[in-house]
């Protein structure tokens, strides 16, 4: 049994049709998928399309730009609004008053988000209006569906979160593999359910591969450095995966980055596949997204300052091209 986890599609529709070839080939059974099917690409409906059709409810969470989603376009529905009125507020962007709904999102959340970022979802909003079907199935999933899930898949303990688990009224922190003091209140969190086996905490949000371990005694968990398309194991008390990001990846590398796992063995490996960057970035460009989102995402230019993680993620892209 192959099981293809993924994060942070964004609406790329050129990298989700290189990851559904590659996975086929490799014979995966199933799909698990950790949030933001939507936000900075030029594909929201396939996306948003392709999740709901393929990915089972029970093995699924979503991100911070897919409640962006929901909340400006539940303000627009006047169901919807009629239901959800008192969570609403006003927002000033770009001169004008956008209307939100906050059952999903604070509106600090709002607030503290890139303006880029605000303008990519407004048109997604947009093209996802027309489509009436997948409208429903969208916004009804989105607002129902947990933020955090927690289930048992062969004795082993998994925990989806698009971010992190430690604060429900901020989901959406980033738990980079260097900012040890959030890597140990997940830790700590994780610690708090009795359990036999190991615990397996999947996240995404970051767009930053990243495979960390821990005993019963550890306070911070350990970074494993691994090597794409080697199998690791995760029989240990408690292991972190971020699988990367599958449409908007920012660790130097442009290519995909999913992982299969593998429940019989217990076991992960990491994925990184070629796909025509250029298409998608066309299809972005002529779409007038900013020159800032256009360059990160040409560059998968990394998020955080010069440290080892840096260095690693060099290395794997010089061994691995």
């Amino acid at each position: 049994m192959k099981i293809a986890v993924f994060s942070d599609l964004h609406a790329n529709g050129a990298a989700l049709d290189a990851f559904c070839k590659d996975a086929q080939e490799k014979g995966v059974t199933d799909y698990w998928f950790l949030g933001d099917a939507v936000g900075y690409g030029p594909d929201p409906v396939k996306a948003l399309d392709w999740v709901l059709s393929n990915v089972s409810q029970k093995r699924r969470v979503w991100g911070n730009h897919d409640m962006m989603l929901h909340g400006l376009l539940a303000a627009k529905d006047p169901k919807l609004n009629s239901k959800l009125a008192s969570n609403t507020f006003s927002l000033k962007f770009k001169g004008d008053d956008l209307v939100i709904i906050e059952n999903l999102l604070r509106k600090s959340d709002w607030q503290a988000t890139n303006a880029d970022a605000i303008q990519i979802i407004l048109e997604h909003c947009r093209e996802l209006s027309s489509e009436d079907q997948l409208y429903r199935k969208a916004m009804k999933s989105i607002s129902r569906d947990r933020r955090v899930k927690h289930f048992s898949f062969r004795g082993v303990q998994h925990w989806f979160v698009h971010g992190a688990i430690d604060n429900l009224r901020d989901n959406y922190r980033y738990i980079f593999p260097w900012k040890e003091p959030y890597l140990e209140l997940e830790l700590l969190a994780l610690k708090k359910i009795p359990t036999r086996r190991n615990q397996i905490h999947w996240s995404g949000h970051t767009h930053i591969p990243m495979l960390m371990v821990a005993g019963q005694q550890d306070e911070v968990p350990k970074p494993v450095f691994y090597h794409y398309g080697e199998k690791y194991s995760v029989d240990f008390p408690y292991v972190f995966i971020n699988p990367g990001s599958l449409g908007f990846p920012r660790d130097l590398d442009g290519r995909c980055s999913y992982v299969l796992y593998y429940p019989q063995d217990n076991a992960i490996e990491f994925q990184r596949i070629e796909y025509p960057q250029k298409v998608a970035y066309d299809q972005m460009r002529a779409k007038d997204y900013s020159s800032s989102i256009l360059t990160k995402f040409r560059d998968a230019s990394f998020p955080g300052r010069d440290n080892e993680f840096k260095d690693h993620f060099m290395k794997l892209k010089e061994e691995d091209i």
